[in-house]
């Protein structure tokens, strides 16, 4: 018996090391993608966007302070999403289930590359690119004001069904 708890302390012991392992080559495969960076260029595009979007406005110098104000906040509510440990997590768990300790040392490997490295930071250089698109693609397809539009949909339909939902009410 005393043989058999060795052995599951052994066998208990050599998986939680092969865990460490695969934890930590997925940190390093995290880092050697550059998530961060990527991360903070989203947030940057996305404030860039909603500037952009917030000139389209027809409104008073006053009322965009405002709405200005309030875009940062979402941006910045989105932003704590991805840069929260449970997303952090997350990646390093889909590493893990999706590619094999193997398979990430030998996209390690590429990434560390001056290939690898070439095409790191030029993926960071087209979603700099893609977002403009993005922003123009956006401006010519009047996307804020169809967004306005149903915008103001949403508030009359909300509104029905809060006089709907409530004049029968009686609060005492």
């Amino acid at each position: 018996m005393r043989h058999f708890i060795y052995f599951l302390i052994f066998i208990s012991g050599s998986v939680l090391a092969d865990t460490n392992s695969h934890r930590q080559l997925a940190e390093e495969l995290y880092k050697a993608m550059n998530v961060e960076a990527s991360i903070n260029l989203s947030e940057q595009n996305m404030r860039n966007i909603s500037s952009r979007q917030l000139a389209e406005y027809n409104a008073p110098t006053e009322a965009k302070v405002i709405m200005q104000e309030y875009m940062n906040k979402q941006v910045s509510v989105q932003m704590e999403v991805l840069r929260s440990v449970k997303f952090h997590d997350a990646y390093m768990d889909s590493y893990m289930k999706l590619f094999t300790e193997k398979e990430i040392k030998t996209i390690l490997d590429f990434y560390t590359s001056p290939t690898g490295l070439k095409f790191l930071k030029s993926n960071l250089e087209m979603q700099q690119i893609f977002a403009k698109v993005a922003e123009e693609v956006s401006v010519e397809m009047k996307v804020t004001e169809r967004l306005l539009k149903l915008r103001k949909e949403l508030d009359e339909k909300l509104e029905q069904v809060k006089n709907t939902n409530f004049q029968n009410i009686n609060i005492n």
